[in-house]
Formats: structure tokens, sequence, C-alpha cells
């Protein structure tokens, strides 16, 4: 069981803590600009113990989970480098920065590929692991999580692959509710996510190429031309979208 100090106590890093703490860890201490995010976290984990200066963390801690934005890990890692124990472990956890940018002998990327908008750490969570891949396994494992290896030059296409399965879903989720406000109906959202369970739920079951139902799959061509033209019309700004998203649906449809 490890000391685990928290370096920016968001979303990630607060729901991080609370696993490691059910796990056996003992969440050592806090650093955080903002005291009301280190409260919060501190509740959650039962830690007492909060500094505003990171240098004050990392001394205590045998790991180093650093949960700050991206382009701030660096500036981390600058900050704590000159107070770090030699076998102090460094985490971070971008899902596109390499392991080696936290420049120490035991340093490791655990991406959680999860989405974090509240809330806890789902049960049997994935989690992309590069760097110290021993030390990746036993943490993601222990608690519950499933790592994945994956290699540093490749995690940038990596991430963007996951925007398609989290961000760029809901995007296209909105824009369809958008157009079904558009067409009349007050319950847009309600409607639009209602549809998206349940091809989500057929997708889990049979698999996505498996899934695909409506005009394209049935190869209504009239039916499309129809829905283009109308959004020529009614919403011209996602006609562009719409057109893409048609054609790359007919090639998965094909293959």
């Amino acid at each position: 069981m490890l000391r685990i100090g928290i370096i920016g106590p968001g979303r990630v890093g607060t729901a991080l803590s609370k696993a490691f703490k059910c796990a056996g860890h003992k969440i050592a201490g806090i650093a955080s600009r903002k005291r009301e995010d280190a409260l919060k976290c501190m509740k959650i984990t039962g830690c007492d113990y909060w500094s505003s200066n990171a240098q004050d963390i990392a001394k205590i801690s045998d790991l180093v989970l650093i949960t700050v934005p991206d382009s701030s890990i660096k500036d981390v890692v600058k900050e704590i480098k000159p107070v770090l124990n030699p076998d102090t472990i460094l985490v971070h956890t971008s899902g596109t920065l390499p392991a080696n940018i936290l420049g120490v002998k035991r340093s490791l990327s655990m991406h959680p590929i999860v989405s974090f908008a509240g809330g806890e750490l789902p049960d049997k969570s994935y989690f992309s692991i590069e760097g110290d891949i021993d030390i990746g396994k036993k943490l993601v494992k222990s608690i519950g999580g499933i790592p994945i290896v994956i290699s540093a030059n490749q995690k940038p296409l990596y991430h963007s692959a996951l925007n398609f399965g989290a961000s760029y879903l809901l995007t296209i989720l909105n824009i369809g509710c958008k157009l079904l406000k558009k067409s009349g109906l007050k319950s847009g959202e309600e409607v639009i996510l209602s549809l998206a369970i349940t091809a989500l739920d057929n997708a889990k079951r049979l698999g996505i190429k498996k899934s695909f139902t409506g005009p394209i799959k049935r190869g209504d061509t009239e039916i499309i031309k129809k829905e283009i033209n109308a959004l020529k019309e009614m919403a011209p700004e996602v006609l562009e979208i719409y057109k893409l998203l048609t054609k790359e649906t007919k090639k998965l449809i094909k293959k």
C-alpha cells in the first residue's frame, strides 16, 4: 500500500483519490490552489492534510498523482522535482502526453478511459498505461480497473479516437436534439437520449457493425435525399456533417 499525494483535486483527481482510498492506499495529502476543491476531496477520502504548495505534498508521498490540465504538468514537475525522493513514483493522467515528460526513473502515464462529469470511478474501468508498465498494472488492478498498454508515440491518435466515443458523441446528440426542436418537438433532448441509449445497448450486445438501422442500412436513397433537402433549407450549418457521416456509414455497412 502506498502513501499517495494528489496534485489537482478536480473531477479526475477526486474520483481516483476515492478509488485509491477504498483500495487500501493512504491519501497522504492534497495540493490545490483552490481550498474548496481540496476540502471536497479531503472529505471524500478522509485525508486531513492540504497545502497550496505542491512541494509539501510531494515530500510526504510514495506516489504523486498529478491530475492537472495537460498544459500544467511540466510546471508541476519542475516545482516538485527538487524535493522528490529518488524512489518516488510520479504519475500523470494525460491521454496524449507521454510518461517521460515527468523526468524521473519511476514515471507512469495512467489515463482513465472514463467520462468524468462527476461522481465515482465506475467498476472495471479501462485505463491506458504507458511508462513503468509493472507499476501501472498493479495500480490499475488495485482499484478494480483494467489496464491497457499503449506506446507513447501512438497516444495522440489513441486520444483522438476516444473523442469520438465521448465529446464528439455528445456533440452529435446535441445536433440531433436541435433538429428535433426545429421540427416541432419540445422534448428533443429526452427523445434523442432515449434513442441513443437503445442504440448503445444494441451495440454493446451485438457489436457496432451489426447494430445499424435506418435508411442507410435499408439502402433507401430517396429518403436520404429528402433529409438532405430538409437540412439545406432548415439547418444548413450541419449539412456537411450529415453528408460526411452518411458517407462513412455507407462504407461501414458495405463492409
